[in-house]
This record gives C-alpha cells, structure tokens and sequence, in this order.
C-alpha cells in the first residue's frame, strides 16, 4: 500500500519534468532564432513594396511638401503652368493621415488629359477630387490660325501617410 503510490508519484514527476525540459529545449531554440528573424523583419521592412504607395513624409506638411514638389514635376514635364497651390488643413485629414492640396493649373487639353493621368495613376497614391474645369479660346499666333482652347483646372489632390512612418 505505500509502495504503490510512491512509485506512481515518482513517474508522474518524472513525465512531469521530462516534458518541463522538453518546452526548456524548444524555447530555447526559438530565443536562438529570434535575432534572425528579427534581422529578416528589418529587411522587409526596408524593401516594403507598399511603402511607394504612400507619400514621403512623416507628418502632412512634409507630405504635402512633398506633394507640392512632385506636382510641379508633373506639370512642368507635360507643358502645363502651375497657377497655385494650397495646403489644404483639416482635422479630418489628421484624423485619416492624410495630406490635401487645393491647385490651380492650365494647360491645352492633351497636356490635362496627360497630367491628371500621371497624377492618379503614378506612385505614389494621389486622389484627385472636386475637379472643376473651365475653357477658354485663345486666338492662334499665326494670322488665320485656328484658336486653340487652354483649360483652367481646379482640383483637390489626396495623398494618405504610411501609418507609423
């Protein structure tokens, strides 16, 4: 009668601390790949392809900074005259780490037509929104000449920041 429970009591402390060492090795071999995998984390980190979808900038005035610089890029590059831009401020756009610009450029209609283009379908992200344009004739250089229309451009552009950049 004491035999029997002492034996059984030793068998379950031993199975008891046979498993303890076996969850010892296994934590063990994951504390020895951690630094690994914490260097593969940074790496990904570094070459997130996502991250070109989002505007540089670690708050909305870098980013739209930022924004104001690739705009003018655009319309330079395709034949188009920047009137002006404006930072937009909102406590919505704060709120969704966002960045607004309200702009107002012209340009012939192939030059608006290859801006708006570049602007919403480039890298990074833009958004253009309560686009209003207007035309107007502008009489040729030439004597007899056709006119040619120039187009006025009023638009909202939307950029989003890479949350925890």
């Amino acid at each position: 009668l004491m035999v029997y429970p002492l034996v059984s009591f030793h068998v379950a402390q031993s199975n008891g601390i046979t498993r303890k060492q076996e969850q010892i090795a296994l934590y063990e071999t994951m504390a020895d790949s951690q630094q690994a995998l914490q260097s593969e984390l940074a790496s990904l980190k570094r070459r997130n392809p996502a991250a070109t979808y989002y505007v540089a900038g670690e708050t909305p005035a870098l980013a739209s900074a930022k924004m104001q610089q690739y705009l003018k890029q655009v319309v330079e590059r395709n034949g188009g005259e920047l009137i002006s831009t404006q930072i937009e401020s909102s406590d919505e756009a704060d709120l969704a780490n966002s960045s607004s610009l309200k702009i107002h450029l012209r340009s012939d209609i192939n030059a608006a037509t290859q801006i708006i283009y570049t602007l919403e379908s480039g890298r990074p992200l833009l958004f253009i929104d309560d686009l209003a344009i207007s035309a107007r004739r502008v009489r040729g250089a030439a004597a007899g000449a056709p006119p040619q229309i120039s187009l006025d451009l009023n638009f909202e552009l939307t950029g989003y920041l890479q949350e925890g950049a």
